[in-house]
């Protein structure tokens, strides 16, 4: 009989059982995910040229050019003291892509940019609504301040996320033509949807900048970057705050 030598932290691969998490010493040793994870450099020149893409798809803008557009809103009030998010949807808005971006500031103080989707994914559009609600795919209106409308807490039980308060209502369509189009069309509705600010995947450390939304937003903020996302989250989470106001525009 075969002993096998057992070291914590790492995982050896025994040749005669594929399963097998121990192995003998002077086998081959393949590095375990979390040790592959820590290596990986993780940057923009690290991204395939599609990743790449998602990156341009909504103009650049200077903080004055941002910050003087959300106050000409009727909705704006004054702006939050603490984190807050600026969500800038896509004019092209291309079918299923994550084409949008994410402006995290502090009070008036720029934190850092992330991509994603404020619209629902292509199978959600197709019918996948039907699911949520007969009438159609949810589509928060743009041009709005949306203050206090979330707050810190878990998406389908298991991701960290903003989720929507249950006493603050957000402003939505109904898209039921089952295009490939996300449209702001029809009557504007109100109530609490829950249209949570999440990302695109449940693994914690995963490097995955996702390139196709599909079912991972029904009408919720989506980012598809995930280790910013989770970074993100840990930002919100640390810095003990309660409640975190959005405010959506339309690229401009």
């Amino acid at each position: 009989m075969i002993k096998l030598k057992e070291e914590k932290g790492r995982t050896w691969i025994f040749r005669y059982y594929k399963k097998t998490i121990l192995g003998h010493k002077n086998e081959p040793y393949y590095k375990t995910e979390s040790e592959i994870l820590k290596e990986k450099k993780y940057n923009y020149n690290s991204l395939s040229i599609d990743e790449k893409k998602i990156y341009t798809m909504v103009r650049k803008y200077t903080d004055k050019e941002l910050l003087d557009r959300v106050q000409e809103l009727k909705s704006f009030k004054e702006f939050p003291k603490g984190y807050w998010i600026l969500a800038v949807r896509s004019k092209a808005d291309k079918p299923n892509k994550f084409d949008d971006k994410f402006y995290i500031y502090k009070g008036t103080d720029f934190v850092r940019v992330l991509t994603g989707t404020t619209n629902p994914g292509l199978s959600i559009l197709k019918g996948g609504f039907k699911k949520y609600n007969k009438v159609g795919a949810a589509v928060i209106k743009s041009n709005e301040w949306y203050y206090n409308i979330y707050k810190y807490g878990l998406h389908n039980r298991k991701m960290p996320a903003l989720r929507q308060r249950r006493e603050k209502p957000i402003l939505y369509y109904r898209d039921g033509n089952m295009n490939s189009k996300s449209e702001e069309l029809g009557k504007v509705q109100s109530g609490v949807i829950y249209t949570n600010f999440h990302g695109a995947t449940y693994v914690r450390d995963s490097l995955l900048v996702r390139d196709k939304i599909n079912g991972w937003s029904a009408g919720c903020c989506t980012i598809n970057d995930s280790k910013k996302y989770y970074d993100t989250m840990n930002t919100f989470k640390q810095s003990g705050q309660k409640y975190f106001t959005m405010c959506l525009i339309k690229e401009f």
